[in-house]
C-alpha cells in the first residue's frame, strides 16, 4: 500500500491526475488485446509519466487487486488503434 501511495504521489507531482476506475471485463479484455497486439509500451514509472505527458494526457487510471496495481493511459494518434501505456507494481 505504501508503494501504491508513493507511485500515485509521484505521478501527481508530475502534473497527472490519477483516477481509480473499476474496469468491467469487456474493457479489460480490450486493454489485454492491445498488450498482445504489440501496441503497448511497458515502462518504468519515470518513463511512463514522461510518455503520458509527452502525448498530452493529463489523466491516468489505476486498478488494484490484492497483490498488484496497474496504471494505464490510452493515447490515440491518427489511427483507430490506441497506444496503451501501462505501468504495473506489486503491492508489498
Amino acid at each position: 500500500m505504501e508503494q501504491l501511495q508513493e507511485t500515485t504521489r509521484y505521478f501527481e507531482s508530475r502534473g497527472l491526475k490519477v483516477q481509480v476506475e473499476n474496469i468491467d471485463e469487456s474493457k479489460w479484455q480490450n486493454v489485454i488485446y492491445f498488450l498482445y497486439a504489440g501496441s503497448v509500451n511497458v515502462v518504468s514509472s519515470d518513463n511512463f509519466a514522461d510518455a503520458v505527458i509527452a502525448h498530452g494526457i493529463d489523466t491516468i487510471w489505476f486498478t488494484q487487486d490484492s497483490n498488484n496495481v496497474t496504471y494505464y493511459a490510452n493515447y490515440y494518434d491518427n489511427s483507430w488503434l490506441p497506444t496503451v501505456y501501462v505501468y504495473s507494481a506489486t503491492l508489498v
